[in-house]
């Protein structure tokens, strides 16, 4: 749960009703995935996923590579961004950052309370 909160406080998204994780790395949304499923009583239905990618790149065939790599239904995947005119290089094997968005503000609450609690302790005896 540590590990989740600590992932959860440096790249998650916070909102009302709902939070999300974002990254590139497959293997890192991968842990979030397995963190959060571990460690909480999850409602698959409540997942979302949308990607952010660059123009030219397969879009549906990103969807799918995403949806294996979190387990997310294809049908549950939302309108992502897609970025025009990237310039720059992009690195080798890159497919887009992939968002992960779940709707429980429990389990939003129960994360930030956590890592509140662990930088607060931190802090306090800095």
């Amino acid at each position: 749960m540590l590990m989740a909160s600590a992932l959860y406080i440096g790249e998650g998204a916070k909102a009302d009703d709902a939070f999300s994780f974002s990254n590139s790395d497959p293997q890192v949304i991968r842990t979030w995935m397995t963190l959060l499923r571990r460690n909480f009583e999850i409602d698959e239905s409540k997942f979302a996923c949308q990607l952010a990618i660059s123009e030219g790149m397969d879009e549906e065939g990103l969807k799918r590579y995403w949806s294996d790599v979190t387990g997310i239904s294809l049908n549950q995947f939302i309108r992502g961004s897609i970025k025009k005119n990237p310039g720059g290089k992009k690195r080798e094997g890159y497919k887009g950052v992939c968002i992960v968005h779940y709707y429980s503000l429990a389990v939003r609450r129960f994360l930030d309370a956590l890592a509140t609690g662990v930088i607060d302790e931190l802090l306090e005896n800095e």
